[in-house]
């Protein structure tokens, strides 16, 4: 045997136990990101289940709008405004929305009266009490959905028309009576 054996043995023992300390490392990370791995899966299930329950209810949505039904069996508290007057010309416009003979289109979808009204009626709501007058509902609420694409409107005739424009147009019409 020569010198070196006893430093070879050292070095090899403390190469075989650096090896078990990754090994141990390596499978605590391992079971780590297992167990994120098991998170995110069941996340994902809850997401899918959400948007599936989410998914059927607009479907029913949707059904009933096509079935003709005026009122939908959702309730929508109404708009904040900061006087009467406003609030009385922004549930005006509203109405102006909802007439059934009216189609509308939003990012290459098309879209029933009734649903484009209810839509309009909750990101009014969501506004709260900042709609300080009708010109502001039309302008924040009602030209643009809230990924930016602009809303049109449709008549019987299949003009069809920028929302924001149409309902000035209806505005100063009521404003004039």
């Amino acid at each position: 045997m020569t010198q070196s054996d006893p430093a070879t043995r050292r070095l090899k023992k403390t190469v075989l136990v650096l090896t078990c300390v990754f090994l141990l490392l390596l499978c605590v990370v391992t079971g780590l990101l297992l167990s994120l791995l098991v998170d995110v899966r069941q996340q994902v299930a809850e997401l899918r289940e959400h948007t599936g329950q989410m998914a059927k209810g607009l479907g029913q949505v949707e059904q009933a709008l096509a079935k003709g039904v005026r009122q939908l069996p959702i309730n929508i508290p109404e708009p904040l405004s900061a006087n009467e007057q406003t609030a009385g010309e922004i549930a005006h416009l509203l109405d102006c929305v909802g007439q059934p003979e009216l189609r509308y289109e939003y990012e290459d979808k098309q879209r029933a009266a009734e649903w484009v009204q209810m839509k309009l009626k909750g990101k009014a709501v969501l506004f709260g009490g900042k709609l300080a007058s009708a010109e502001d509902f039309i302008d924040n609420v009602a030209a643009k959905t809230s990924e930016g694409a602009l809303y049109y409107v449709i008549d019987k005739a299949g003009k069809k028309s920028e929302l924001r424009v149409w309902l000035a147009e209806r505005l100063q019409e009521y404003r004039s009576r």
